[in-house]
């Protein structure tokens, strides 16, 4: 179980700057090939996005560590730098089942963001 296992699944999530993404939904664990300055990160954290219609998976890196009681998860970056980057792209290893998946504890599912 990671830190990052304290956030609940139907989590809202937030840009640093208060955009809304959408909710929490898994976290993803790459099992090989872990190199951050090739972006090949070890953990992203799965949002689904009724209004875009699709998941984002976000490294953990950029994810600030919610606290226990927290009703919505923050990441460290602006919209700007999450349009920038290709998080709308589901990974190799999740789209190959090549990773560990792990559900994240249930929450109280709120309307899809």
């Amino acid at each position: 179980m990671s830190d990052y296992s304290k956030i609940k699944k139907y989590t809202p999530v937030f840009t640093s700057d208060g955009e809304a993404l959408g909710e929490a939904l898994a976290l993803y664990h790459r099992q090989e090939d872990v190199n951050p300055k090739l972006k090949l990160y070890e953990t992203y954290l799965e949002i689904y996005s009724l209004e875009m219609g699709n998941s984002s998976y976000v490294p953990t890196e950029f994810v600030a560590l919610p606290a226990a009681d927290a009703e919505s998860v923050e990441l460290t970056v602006a919209i700007s730098t999450f349009a920038k980057e290709t998080w709308d792209r589901t990974p190799d290893f999740v789209a190959g089942h090549r990773g560990k998946k792990e559900e994240l504890p249930s929450g109280e599912q709120a309307a899809l963001i």
